[in-house]
């Protein structure tokens, strides 16, 4: 079972936008009930990053764009920036990254990879010199 605020993030998801899979406990001598995946629409996935994002950075998320597309029915790519302030001082960080939200019979999984930068720092000395790589994940 997932722990700490993962498990809270998926018990809030399931419950929210109604993700997570429709099944029966198997009774003994029977086959166990298939599993049907509720699909992850575009909608969903943008709620969702929102939470995931303040989640695991323990910030709400500022100026945020995340545009998204699905691959299929049930895995979203997000490619979502945003600042951890709304107004920009030289200690505000910047984030920029790839996020992909997937629905599996296991349940929801999700991984960001990308960058994080001050503000500050990537006036001065330029936005390449400046970046961190910064990712989180529920698998």
């Amino acid at each position: 079972m997932r722990s700490g605020f993962h498990r809270q993030v998926w018990l809030a998801l399931t419950a929210v936008v109604g993700l997570g899979f429709l099944a029966g406990p198997a009774q003994a001598g029977e086959a166990p009930t298939p599993i049907s995946i509720a699909p992850l629409t575009v909608a969903e996935a943008r709620a969702l990053v929102r939470v995931i994002i303040e989640e695991s950075t323990g910030k709400a998320p500022q100026r945020l764009g995340d545009p998204c597309t699905s691959r299929n029915t049930h895995r979203v790519v997000c490619k979502p920036s945003w600042t951890s302030a709304f107004h920009l001082s030289s200690s505000t960080l910047l984030y920029s990254g790839k996020l992909v939200l997937e629905e599996t019979r296991e349940g929801l999984h999700y991984s960001f990879v990308g960058l994080r930068w001050r503000y500050g720092c990537a006036r001065r000395l330029g936005a390449k010199r400046c970046a961190s790589r910064v990712d989180f994940h529920l698998s």
